[in-house]
């Protein structure tokens, strides 16, 4: 039995089709864990350089705000009398804080 001489195409295209795929999925996994690690560095950067005076100043700010009165109100709460008033803050609606 003699053997064709040629290319066998539908091979070439195939095999060719499959590599094009899997280097696409290579490169976008290769970007998506560089940016990973990115990230978890930055993180750790930022965790290491952190000063704990300021970081604990700030979670207290966070948690509270202080009103014209320098009555202290939790973040909660203020949210709450917003809620209340329909969004208008106590100086749009002339109540007392």
């Amino acid at each position: 039995m003699a053997q064709k001489e040629g290319i066998n195409t539908p091979v070439v295209v195939t095999l060719a089709a499959i590599s094009a795929a899997f280097l696409i999925v290579t490169i976008f996994s290769v970007e998506a864990w560089f940016n990973y690690e990115v990230q978890t560095e930055r993180e750790s950067m930022w965790a290491s350089l952190g000063d704990p005076t300021a970081i604990d100043t700030r979670i207290r700010q966070e948690r509270e705000i202080k009103t014209q009165n320098e009555k202290v109100i939790s973040i909660e709460n203020a949210m709450r009398q917003l809620v209340q008033s329909g969004g208008k803050v106590p100086w749009q609606t002339k109540q007392p804080y």
